[in-house]
């Protein structure tokens, strides 16, 4: 806050995480305080579908000012590592 900018960190699921098809706080290895201090969380969610066809779910875990807990259909470039929101709505109606 000091300094105005932002902050980008990744932490591993605990082994619940490769059962589930959306990663929420549950899944977060570790401590569950790890979310409590932060502002915004995310999870990329892959099946291996997902992958050969270059999709992939976003999921909002939490949005200190925001709307959190919704799903994003997105698009991976493997090639160039780019990540861009679908059109498609891939993801079986959620939202």
């Amino acid at each position: 806050m000091e300094y105005n900018f932002l902050v980008w960190t990744a932490t591993q699921t605990n082994r619940q995480g490769r059962m589930v098809k959306v990663i929420t706080d549950a899944e977060l290895g570790d401590s569950y305080g790890k979310i409590r201090t932060c502002d915004f969380a995310l999870s990329l969610n892959q099946s291996e579908e997902e992958f050969d066809q270059g999709r992939m779910r976003a999921f909002v875990i939490k949005s200190r000012n925001g709307r959190p807990r919704f799903t994003v259909p997105m698009e991976i470039d493997y090639g160039v590592l780019r990540m861009s929101e679908s059109e498609d709505t891939f993801a079986n109606g959620e939202d």
